[in-house]
């Protein structure tokens, strides 16, 4: 009796704080000036990247093209600025980062899976790739969250670390923990190898 009064009792409390997670503050992942601006990447895309090179170019340089003529809404922009020291936030931005279409691509496939969860098992889990470009998140087992967010986590990355090296690319990782446990973990856009 008392064993399945605890087993009940632990399942719930798991499911509580489970659900229970800092996020990024809603304009960057809400917006719908960014969910508007996803769909359109999503509508040149496609659900993954050509496979004939000229094709993939000319990809990018649509979706290259639109992130270009795109302006933050203000509250983002605020949002943005108001973080650009953010312990968390670790741009690690190279020659061998993933071309900035490509993780723009990437994250629209992420806010294309709304309501879908995307979850770790211990290690480091691919959640979405295009082309040159993977998100994926890295902590111990039982972290979800909806893909969606994970997208906004991604895009917060990208609208901090790019920088353009020729080819304007992206790097970097998103730090946060479950206060409960002290474990970290991140979201993390790197090369797909």
């Amino acid at each position: 009796m008392y064993l399945r009064i605890l087993l009940t009792f632990s399942l719930l409390l798991h499911r509580v704080l489970s659900d229970t997670l800092i996020q990024l503050p809603s304009p960057i992942t809400h917006d719908p000036a960014i969910v508007e601006l996803f769909s359109k990447v999503y509508s040149i895309a496609g659900p993954s990247a050509p496979t004939d090179a000229d094709l993939l170019n000319q990809t990018r340089t649509r979706i290259l093209a639109l992130l270009s003529d795109f302006s933050l809404p203000e509250q983002v922009t605020a949002v943005v600025a108001a973080s650009s020291s953010d312990q968390r936030l670790y741009c690690e931005t190279s020659w061998s980062s993933p071309a900035y279409a490509d993780v723009a691509s990437a994250i629209s496939q992420l806010y294309h899976r709304a309501g879908q969860e995307c979850n770790s098992n211990y290690g480091c889990e691919g959640m979405q790739a295009w082309g040159s470009a993977e998100i994926g998140i890295c902590g111990p087992f039982g972290y979800s969250w909806d893909c969606k967010d994970v997208g906004g986590m991604a895009f917060w990355i990208s609208a901090h670390c790019m920088a353009d090296l020729g080819t304007t690319r992206v790097g970097g990782r998103y730090l946060f923990d479950r206060w409960w446990t002290g474990d970290p973990a991140d979201v993390r856009i790197y090369r797909r190898s």
